[in-house]
């Protein structure tokens, strides 16, 4: 028979083969006659799965594990596809021929589900031959539904596993095989309420199944302050917009309706009717955990900064607006914390136009160089950056005069000191008649009265080196400014 498509129900997934110690439903050589010729079986590739054929009922027809069959993944290992046990997924065969299996068989990707089974973290297709509008209050509970069997199989991980279904919902001849699978499934994968996204027709988007994402289209987001009514994906945008978004948990902080159904794992509510989200999983900068954006030709008006909603430093210093909007290309990351690590340098530069340039460097030697036209040191808010920072060697220099001019001080008064008791002595021994005695005593007090009266001139110098003007011309720095 020529090759063909079918529908396959994932039973195993074997994700390192060589791994004898990860956790599989079955080891290698339980699968002997599961795949065409032993030496494929004993070569198989990562990613492989044992999946059950669903197609014209094959599965149901064979029974039991007959119907078994192990499959390689069909995309080569540069694009490796998630797939969970006890999903569906499309195989190829190129010679299709149950149940002697001549030819290997390959995994394409899973079987897209209508909306109320689609989900990017598990997919249980089962559900697609039920009614989509059930609500969760007319369902049974969970204990009527599920019977009590993990109190008789002391192997299951997992409490909140279903533990009976009907079995109709059986894709197999063993109603209670699919249970089986959902509890391995448990071991392997981890069950959660991923929001869906919704992309613009010609957007690329890659997800991962537990809350990870990257979109290649143009830009979009919300910027957490309101809540809007309308999905970016519906808004007109300009042109030449490109961008792209890397991001993982989205709506961490915002309100989206989770169930706990059937599989007694919470999931997105995907019931259809009236009240659906039309914003769920959208782009969102204030609440999604962590992103790294980037665009090409972004306006100053709803681009980055915009999204973003920065609660800017003030403008501690005259002529800078940290308020203001950029345009043009941005990258943007944006998480709880970041961490930029460098094995030997690291550059952080704000290329010069003329004389604006600025930059951070941290060179081989653990040498940090912070350059620019102006450093501004401040409080993030209400901040000021009045003051200059002082320059040491004119610092150095000023006391250093400061210094010579309280050694004259000192020498002066030491000299008014002398020439006081060189007056005192002679006033107390001199005779009238002896006139030439008291001529050293003139010459001596009017020379240390110069003295004096030179320092004062210096002293007045001084004061004017210290006013604020020359201050800040000399001493204040020109470059750094602080509080």
């Amino acid at each position: 028979m020529p090759s063909a498509f079918v529908r396959a129900l994932v039973t195993d997934v074997l994700t390192n083969p060589s791994d004898t110690t990860s956790p599989t439903r079955k080891t290698i050589n339980e699968y002997v006659g599961k795949i065409a010729g032993d030496e494929n079986l004993k070569n198989v590739p990562r990613n492989s799965i044992a999946v059950k054929i669903l197609s014209n009922a094959e599965s149901k027809t064979n029974g039991g594990d007959e119907g078994e069959v192990i499959c390689y993944p069909f995309f080569s290992s540069h694009f490796s596809m998630p797939v969970k046990p006890g999903e569906e997924v499309w195989v190829m065969f190129e010679e299709y021929d149950p149940p002697n299996r001549s030819a290997i068989g390959y995994w394409i990707s899973r079987v897209h589900g209508p909306r109320h089974v689609e989900d990017v973290n598990y997919a249980y297709n089962r559900r697609a031959y039920k009614t989509s509008t059930t609500t969760a209050s007319s369902k049974k509970s969970t204990s009527d539904k599920f019977a009590e069997r993990e109190s008789q199989d002391p192997q299951s991980s997992s409490s909140a596993a279903p533990t009976q279904l009907d079995s109709t919902e059986s894709a197999t001849s063993n109603p209670t095989e699919i249970i089986e699978i959902l509890q391995y499934a448990n071991e392997k994968h981890r069950f959660e309420a991923v929001p869906r996204y919704t992309k613009r027709p010609s957007d690329l988007v890659m997800q991962g199944s537990n809350n990870s994402l990257i979109m290649l289209g143009e830009e979009r987001g919300f910027n957490g302050i309101v809540d809007e009514e309308f999905s970016p994906s519906e808004l007109p945008i300009e042109s030449g917009r490109p961008a792209i978004d890397i991001v993982v948990g989205r709506s961490r902080s915002s309100s989206v309706k989770t169930v706990t159904m059937e599989l007694a794992y919470p999931e997105i509510d995907k019931r259809v009717g009236t009240d659906e989200p039309v914003t769920e999983g959208d782009a969102n900068f204030a609440n999604d955990a962590a992103r790294i954006y980037v665009t090409s030709n972004s306006s100053d008006k709803d681009g980055p900064d915009f999204l973003l909603s920065l609660d800017a430093p003030g403008n501690a210093y005259p002529g800078i607006d940290n308020q203001k909007m950029g345009q043009g290309s941005f990258i943007v990351s944006k998480a709880d914390n970041l961490r930029l690590v460098s094995r030997q340098s690291l550059k952080i530069i704000k290329e010069p136009a003329a004389d604006d340039g600025s930059g951070i460097i941290m060179n081989e030697s653990g040498f940090l160089h912070m350059s620019g036209k102006k450093i501004i040191l401040s409080k993030y808010v209400e901040g000021s950056a009045s003051q200059p920072y002082v320059r040491l060697d004119l610092l150095c220099e000023f006391l250093s005069r400061l210094i010579d001019q309280q050694k004259t001080l000192s020498s002066a008064v030491s000299s008014i000191s002398q020439a006081l008791i060189t007056f005192s002595s002679a006033a107390t021994s001199a005779v009238p008649l002896i006139a030439p005695a008291t001529a050293p005593l003139a010459t001596s007090s009017s020379d240390a009265l110069i003295s004096l009266a030179d320092f004062n001139v210096s002293a007045s110098v001084s004061q004017l080196d210290i006013s604020e003007i020359k201050r800040r011309q000399t001493l204040g720095s020109t470059v750094i400014f602080g509080e």
